[in-house]
């Protein structure tokens, strides 16, 4: 091999070890500046998250939208969500921060829960434009809440801190059937199986056929119709068969409504609310919220 050969090697070697070491620097720099205590979600200042979809593994997805200042979870009856956690999962998103670059090759997915069945991907929307989207995998075994994600954009899998918010949910519908202050109820109509009455708020207490309630039964009765809370949901597939038993509780504005269905074995009971919402409660928020005229009477 002449001299001009072998300087022509040395100088394509040169060359291979420069490109390579600034492809090595330029990986460095990017994942410094992915690592300098960057926010997961950059969301402008005049720009609100009114809509999250989560699609989890095995084709399960959740829809949560913002509709007339409320939030919803979108089913074929939209029920309402537990506005805490929703905007918990939110404030998750906006406080995380990236602490650390795990990998830059996409073929590592699997490794760190990314792939397509394993991961988490919350996509965030204001109406139909997407703000973000972002995938997240394993919890990192260390405390503080750290989850592997990835972003297409730069594409890379982080170590991201104080995610528990947003990945710990499997239920968002609040188990509240309705809420009513109590001060407000005027009247509640009580359909039993083979009865059938109405209390009465007046100036000096309640009363049933014109004769005044048991002070303290009543209360009682009033207060546990206040807040009715369900302690589980039905399967989609269940249907709300209707029984004879059901309520009505008066305010100056609405009246709220809930029937009694079927009864499980299990000892839950179906109801249904004004909204058209079903929901399962226990023997015991029935007999908190049902009471018959002899009781109320009782002295």
């Amino acid at each position: 091999m002449n001299k001009k050969n072998t300087y022509a090697l040395i100088a394509v070697f040169l060359i291979l070890i420069i490109g390579f070491s600034v492809q090595k620097v330029l990986q460095h720099n990017k994942q410094q500046k992915l690592k300098e205590g960057r926010k997961i979600v950059n969301l402008p200042s005049d720009t609100e998250v009114n809509s999250i979809s989560i699609l989890k593994p095995e084709n399960q997805t959740i829809n949560l939208k913002k509709i007339g200042g409320r939030w919803f979870v979108a089913m074929e009856k939209n029920y309402p969500a537990e506005e805490e956690l929703v905007y918990s999962v939110i404030s998750a998103f906006q406080q995380a921060s990236i602490m650390s670059v795990a990998s830059m090759d996409k073929n590592d997915m699997a490794e760190y829960g990314l792939d397509e069945n394993q991961r988490t991907e919350f996509i965030l929307k204001n109406n139909d434009q997407i703000i973000d989207r972002i995938y997240i995998g394993n919890k990192a075994e260390r405390p503080g809440g750290y989850y592997y994600i990835y972003k297409k954009s730069p594409e890379a899998i982080l170590l991201a801190q104080n995610l528990n918010d947003a990945v710990q949910y499997t239920e968002w519908r609040t188990s509240i059937i309705h809420r009513i202050d109590k001060e407000e109820i005027s009247k509640v109509k009580i359909n039993l199986e083979n009865d059938s009455f109405e209390i009465i708020k007046k100036d000096d207490g309640w009363y049933l056929d014109d004769k005044l309630t048991n002070a303290t039964t009543t209360e009682i009765l009033i207060n546990n119709l206040s807040v009715v809370q369900a302690v589980k949901f039905p399967k989609p597939e269940d249907e709300f068969m209707s029984g004879p038993i059901s309520l009505e509780i008066e305010t100056a504005s609405d009246v709220k409504k809930i029937e009694f269905g079927q009864n499980l074995e299990s000892g839950w009971i179906y109801v249904q609310n004004s909204e058209g919402l079903v929901y399962i409660i226990n023997e015991s928020t029935k007999n908190n919220i049902i009471n018959d005229r002899n009781n109320l009477l009782a002295k």
